[in-house]
């Protein structure tokens, strides 16, 4: 009667102990720490006064729809410019002289990170700027804003301290 009750006992210690098999960890998040400077000349109105400019950063699966549109077509309607490839989106107006740090979870898919500015005087300016982003790490991208351009710099891996 003992082995009866033992047996299935030590019967499900042992399928429990099958179950809990170490599982494969999750792949790591990518993150883009964006650090954004703007110069204190930009986007000067008609009386040469720096005035603030609207900046949009976008989560791109693809890159080939952003580094082509139109700056009105992406001003004016970027998801259908941007359809598929287009992931998220972050906007805001940044003042002369300022600096901001903007964390991006990227969602699923995102291979790259595209920004985007709203200059007054087109004609002069590089509106657009892009760059790929390593995937399931965090990294750091720095971007300057200048008078007449977007610099977006290569994405940097963020360092373990405990390496």
């Amino acid at each position: 009667m003992r082995v009866t009750i033992i047996l299935p006992v030590v019967m499900g210690f042992l399928l429990l102990a099958g179950c809990a098999s170490d599982e494969p960890k999750p792949a790591p998040p990518t993150v883009v720490q964006l650090r954004i400077e703007t110069l204190r000349d930009i986007n000067r109105d008609g009386e040469g006064r720096p005035s603030p400019l609207m900046v949009r950063v976008y989560q791109l699966r693809e890159l080939a729809a952003f580094n082509g549109a139109d700056f009105f077509q992406l001003f004016q309607d970027e998801k259908s410019v941007l359809g598929a490839d287009l992931a998220g989106k972050e906007e805001f107006i940044l003042r002369p002289g300022e600096r901001r740090e903007l964390s991006v979870d990227a969602k699923p898919g995102t291979t790259a990170v595209g920004v985007f500015a709203a200059y007054r005087n087109l004609d002069t300016v590089q509106w657009r700027a892009s760059t790929p982003i390593p995937q399931n790490t965090t990294s750091v991208v720095k971007l300057r804003i200048t008078s007449s351009r977007l610099d977006l710099g290569t994405p940097e891996p963020v360092r373990d301290d405990d390496d």
